[in-house]
């Protein structure tokens, strides 16, 4: 657990798209903002519990390094690409468009995982 004292209107950043903010401090309450992005949830803990006590599941934030990129790619399909162009070839697509969008998802994903690959 990474511990930070922050000051009121001060931030802490998880990521580049994910902000924390003290927004006020009274008595033993801490009103916290938090900025994230819109398919990203965000509950109280309590809720949270409550969410995974019936059977509900939300996604997970880290990616398993045994992860393969393309399937990873295929599965987010950041580019908004139409499924007959998302078709594995044998190091990563068939259609050369494809290929261009996935060589820029990757290193994305490289320097996401600390530059290793």
């Amino acid at each position: 657990m990474l511990i930070l004292t922050r000051r009121i209107s001060e931030s802490t950043r998880i990521n580049s798209d994910i902000a924390v903010t003290i927004l006020g401090v009274k008595g033993s309450q801490v009103r916290l903002g938090i900025q994230a992005p819109a398919g990203v949830p965000v509950h109280r803990e309590e809720i949270f519990d409550k969410i995974v006590d019936q059977g509900g599941t939300l996604p997970a934030t880290l990616i398993s390094s045994s992860t393969d990129p393309v399937d990873l790619f295929i599965q987010l399909n950041p580019s908004g690409l139409a499924e007959e162009h998302l078709v594995k070839g044998r190091e990563s697509f068939v259609d050369a468009c494809t290929r261009a969008h996935y060589a820029v998802f990757l290193a994305g994903y490289t320097a996401a995982q600390g530059g290793l690959q």
